[in-house]
């Protein structure tokens, strides 16, 4: 299987007409894809431009620049998800598959249902770990941009940092004010914040405080889902009504 021939290249490995990539991108360049010197890479500059990159280096420790071209789009919504802390693998799926649909940031949350309590250096290797999904999944998916995974921050914070979004959803299993159709129907752009709980989903409490800031709260329908399934489905329905999947 052939894989993915784009990589994130940062503004100062530009020198003189190439490209020096790091360790780890040529190790995947040499090892992953197997290139060799004369095959061609796209290089992505974060929202300024795709570069056609021939490699020059046998090891690909470097790459001419061939040409210049403009970035990929991007959505036209930017969505900011504020993800409830869960357990396992399960919030680097979350990163996967969110960034695939085109989420702008991620957000995780510390609510009082979560059973995930990470000390100040896991919460570190954990953000590591997700910013290397979302940029891998960035590569993957033509991408121009990777989104950015913030620290964890207590449910209040969370909130407070999402009010200031154009729009904002939490999805609740409970008794929500309405289904999610209806706040779909109108055309939006700008940010949307989309909250989610953790396994056991929201408190009474914490749905009130976001009802108190206007916040939309909001069903998916009859069925319960599972936490690591509700992020992606919500980014799905906002790109497909205001964003660019069609």
């Amino acid at each position: 299987m052939t894989g993915v021939r784009r990589i994130f290249i940062d503004p100062q490995a530009i020198s003189d007409g190439r490209i020096r990539f790091r360790p780890d991108q040529s190790h995947y360049l040499r090892r992953v894809l197997r290139l060799r010197a004369g095959e061609m890479v796209t290089g992505i500059l974060e929202g300024e431009a795709q570069l056609e990159l021939r490699i020059a280096d046998p090891q690909v420790g470097w790459a001419e620049i061939v040409r210049w071209l403009p970035p990929p789009p991007e959505p036209p919504v930017r969505v900011h998800l504020y993800q409830g802390m869960v357990k396992g693998q399960k919030m680097t799926e979350i990163v996967r598959h969110c960034t695939e649909l085109g989420a702008f940031a991620f957000h995780p949350l510390r609510t009082a249902r979560c059973v995930v309590r990470l000390d100040p250096q896991s919460a570190v290797h954990r953000i590591q770990k997700w910013r290397k999904v979302a940029e891998s999944a960035s590569q993957q998916c033509g991408r121009g941009r990777i989104p950015a995974v913030h620290p964890p921050v207590s449910y209040a914070e969370g909130l407070e940092e999402a009010c200031h979004c154009e729009t904002v959803i939490l999805a609740y299993e409970g008794d929500a004010d309405l289904p999610i159709r209806e706040v779909l129907k109108s055309p939006r752009r700008g940010s949307v914040a989309l909250i989610v709980g953790p396994e056991g989903g929201f408190d009474a409490r914490e749905v009130e405080m976001a009802r108190s800031r206007g916040v939309s709260v909001v069903s998916l329908g009859k069925r319960i889902l599972r936490a690591e399934t509700v992020g992606p489905v919500l980014t799905a329905l906002v790109m497909y009504a205001w964003g660019d999947l069609s």
